[in-house]
């Protein structure tokens, strides 16, 4: 008897760790997507059970509804940004594209949505019967934010895309240097108001992480370190005993120190193309567990391929998928699916190729859209986060030089 009730709380243990979805063998189902909400469907209505947010963290959930029963599962991550509100949530669904409902109970895609100002989501809120929405596949409940104090709709609930610059290799520095990865470019940045940092990172031949852009004659050229042969075997020591025009090297605990001392700061990691799934598995050797930090970090992917050898290694919470040239014409059918189906929350996009379309047509899928990378040019920064850019990538445009180029609001401090 003792080993069969072994066996049933064993058989329990791995049930309850199954991605809901897969519980549940029924061909229509209806799933929560959303950071923070804790609402729960009853009778085909939207009930609020308790307060949405506290003072300090929301638990963040997730629910699956099948027919009139409901299951719901508290996640092990949880809601960071204070001074937001849940408003409700809109409902997509796949067909061919993905497509949202909207007020008129119809289905209609980004590009549609982008394209037509006149057609508008409906906002499920707390109280409201879902039974109207057509079920015709599995339909997700994506939870709407805005912010406490201006009622302003916010991009995500997460504090990391609330700020409107990114420091790109973390800043210039006064020797207004490109790709340096530096220690007093760090600090100069954070100085000037940025809290947002772009980082890029490579390993040593000892296995460790450090931040640079690489050591090979070319790089050293690009990123102002001076080029010695044994940087082929590049060593952590050797590393740290480098400068770049007088700055300090990093390395990924430097770093990780960093992000202890300052918590309201967030960082972006570009892991670049060549031996990532390598990569990935040093930081997380050096980070050791500490999801806390996981939390504050975007990670880019390039495309499709290093996006699942990252996955592979370990889910991230937030992902950022570049607009590859390929995509340009017809992003519905390529970036936007695939961030969609992968819960890659936003997306990069070269200055080059940019295009006004792009800001409605991204936003129209629930996705937040950064374009890179502006060197010193304030107006220009300005004009594209006043035209619904959610973040610039810069080199050496500070908040101050952006709110004198006359941008509109700084999301960042709300």
């Amino acid at each position: 008897m003792a080993g069969l009730k072994w066996k049933i709380r064993q058989w329990l243990k791995n049930y309850i760790k199954l991605p809901l979805e897969k519980r549940y063998k029924s061909r229509y189902r209806i799933i929560y997507l959303g950071e923070g909400a804790t609402e729960r469907l009853r009778g085909g209505s939207l009930i609020r059970t308790e307060r949405i947010f506290r003072e300090e963290y929301a638990a963040e959930w997730q629910l699956m509804v099948r027919q009139a029963a409901f299951r719901y599962s508290r996640a092990k991550r949880r809601y960071r940004r204070k001074g937001a509100e849940f408003v409700g949530y809109y409902a997509r669904r796949k067909d061919g594209v993905w497509k949202w409902y909207a007020t008129d109970r119809n289905w209609y895609s980004s590009t549609e949505y982008a394209q037509n100002p006149s057609l508008k989501k409906r906002l499920f809120c707390a109280g409201d019967r879902i039974g109207e929405i057509d079920c015709g596949g599995s339909v997700y409940l994506c939870a709407q934010w805005r912010c406490a104090s201006d009622k302003k709709p916010m991009p995500a609930g997460y504090d990391i895309f609330c700020h409107t610059l990114l420091a790109h290799a973390l800043g210039g520095g006064q020797v207004r240097q490109t790709y340096a990865n530096t220690l007093e470019a760090l600090e100069e940045s954070y100085r000037a108001g940025i809290r947002y940092f772009e980082v890029d990172v490579d390993v040593t031949c000892d296995g460790r992480m450090v931040l640079s852009h690489g050591w090979s004659e070319r790089a050293c050229e690009k990123t102002g370190m001076q080029y010695q042969p044994e940087f082929e075997q590049m060593t952590l020591a050797m590393f740290r005993q480098q400068t770049i025009r007088g700055m300090h090297t990093m390395d990924i605990r430097d770093l990780q120190q960093y992000m202890d001392a300052h918590p309201d700061t967030c960082f972006e990691i570009d892991f670049h193309r060549t031996g990532v799934a390598d990569k990935v598995k040093v930081l997380l050797q050096e980070f050791s567990g500490r999801e806390d930090l996981y939390e504050r970090l975007l990670i880019q992917a390039g495309d499709q391929k290093i996006f699942g050898r990252i996955d592979r290694q370990y889910h991230f919470r937030h992902y950022q998928m570049i607009l590859r040239p390929e995509w340009q014409n017809h992003p519905e059918n390529g970036v936007i699916d695939f961030a969609l189906e992968h819960g890659i929350e936003t997306i990069a996009v070269r200055h080059a190729l940019f295009q006004d379309f792009y800001v409605r047509l991204f936003h129209a899928a629930g996705l937040s859209i950064m374009v890179y990378t502006i060197q010193d040019d304030a107006k220009r920064a300005a004009e594209l986060l006043n035209m619904g850019v959610d973040t610039v990538c810069t080199d050496f445009v500070t908040p101050k030089e952006l709110r004198e180029a006359g941008c509109r609001e700084e999301r960042g401090s709300l």
